[in-house]
């Protein structure tokens, strides 16, 4: 089933999370982004997805992002 992200993961506090490696390299607003996440529980799949979001931001400007990201524990 498709869903919004805002409705899979409901909470502010996840929003933020998701929303963080997008956040630090200014980059909020920009992108849209779909993912598919399957298995394991809503904790692992958040992960997943921000782990999936730095991936790809690294691939579009390593130089530029990799530095930021990896500061931040992405």
């Amino acid at each position: 089933m498709v869903k919004p992200i805002e409705e899979y993961f409901p909470s502010e506090i996840w929003k933020r999370y998701y929303l963080e490696p997008l956040r630090i390299c200014n980059l909020l607003g920009k992108y849209l982004i779909t993912v598919k996440v399957v298995g394991s529980g809503k904790v692992g799949q958040l992960g997943a997805v921000i782990h999936g979001i730095a991936r790809v931001l690294i691939k579009l400007d390593s130089e530029k992002f990799r530095p930021v990201l990896k500061k931040r524990g992405f």
